[in-house]
């Protein structure tokens, strides 16, 4: 049986939920939402919210179709790249077809 200080923390550790904290920041309400829109024909414009400095900055990127691929311009917030994962998703599926 291990009883060590590294044994006793590295339990305490796995014992916590995966993503726990991550949930509960992301889910604070007033974070103002992930947001993106059409700019023009081939292109989206994206807006994540970051707190910085004691209070929310927006972070702006940009979506462009080139052909088959698509480009990002422009980082989210690390909370917000999911749901960057998914409308890269949605607007690849809506360009194919």
């Amino acid at each position: 049986m291990d009883v060590s200080r590294r044994g006793l923390i590295g339990g305490a550790i796995a014992a916590l939920p995966a993503g726990s904290l991550a949930v509960a920041v992301a889910e604070d309400p007033l974070r103002p939402p992930f947001h993106i829109a059409r700019a023009s024909a081939g292109a989206w414009q994206f807006r994540s919210w970051t707190w910085e400095a004691g209070a929310w900055r927006p972070l702006t990127g940009e979506i462009v179709s080139d052909g088959a691929r698509l480009q990002v311009m422009g980082h989210p917030d690390r909370r917000d790249t999911g749901a960057l994962q998914a409308a890269l998703v949605r607007i690849s599926g809506d360009i194919a077809g």
